[in-house]
């Protein structure tokens, strides 16, 4: 699967530092970095696209950190990450 292969060479957990986030904990920013990337990967335009996918792609949620449906994040947590990455200059 492509998405694996770029996370094993990005390797995005080392950018993610616990004194940069507010909120939630350091893992559950480590998996919302992994889902930024797959939105990428996946040219997907809305952050709605992509928790409809992690929905219901085991697969995916689980290749980025998530093993159940109900640990999640809302939209609006994803959409708040998403713009602290882009503000932060994420690799």
């Amino acid at each position: 699967m492509k998405l694996i292969t770029i996370l094993e060479i990005i390797r995005i957990e080392e950018f993610i530092f616990d004194h940069t986030w507010i909120g939630r904990l350091l893992k559950s920013r480590e998996a919302i970095a992994r889902v930024f990337v797959a939105k990428s990967v996946y040219n997907m335009a809305t952050t709605r696209a992509l928790l409809d996918r992690l929905e219901i792609d085991i697969t995916l949620r689980r290749i980025c950190g998530f093993e159940n449906r109900w640990q999640l994040p809302s939209e609006s947590i994803f959409s708040r990450a998403f713009d602290e990455f882009s503000k932060s200059q994420l690799p």
